[in-house]
């Protein structure tokens, strides 16, 4: 992806990179802005929010606002832009590109998604969280974003051991 000759130039070192990867997160910006007007967010909302998530910053605009007070719409969107920028650049640009086979030989992607599948169960099985909202929590763990898609109430019921190991596991 980003191979180059050792004696050219900065710019074709930096720009070759850039015209690969530029048009795919500004399609993936693109369509998850229009993913999230569609889900009742406002223009400026749903772009920090698309961009937010596909960074996995987990920022939000709105101190008083959360995924949790958004509808299902915008939450799944933030979940799936939270999964999608937590995988790996190559993988990324191969999916992009339709080379849907690669994901049989990512050994890592499907134990990351095995783990995430894992900690929603036993989340919703222990904790009072319904199983759609412990999935969502998990992606938000596990990719580090950190949103919170519990209320404040639901979520301070979750140990803090648990609320952590998906983040350090993710994180690696």
């Amino acid at each position: 992806l980003l191979q180059h000759d050792e004696n050219a130039p900065l710019a074709s070192r930096l720009g070759r990179p850039l015209f690969i990867i530029l048009p795919v997160y500004v399609s993936l910006t693109g369509i998850g802005v229009l993913a999230m007007l569609v889900g009742g967010q406002g223009v400026f909302d749903a772009l920090t929010l698309t961009m937010s998530s596909l960074s996995t910053t987990g920022f939000i605009n709105d101190s008083t606002a959360s995924p949790a007070s958004m509808n299902m719409t915008s939450q799944t969107v933030i979940s799936l832009l939270t999964l999608t920028g937590a995988l790996s650049l190559p993988l990324v640009m191969s999916l992009t590109r339709g080379r849907y086979k690669q994901l049989n030989a990512e050994v890592e992607l499907r134990v990351f998604i095995l783990l995430i599948i894992g900690f929603a169960l036993v989340s919703w099985l222990v904790l009072p969280s319904g199983l759609v909202a412990s999935l969502l929590q998990a992606i938000s763990l596990s990719t580090t974003a950190g949103f919170a898609f519990l209320d404040s109430a639901e979520l301070a019921g979750w140990p803090m051991v648990w609320i952590m190991v998906p983040s350090l596991i993710g994180g690696m």
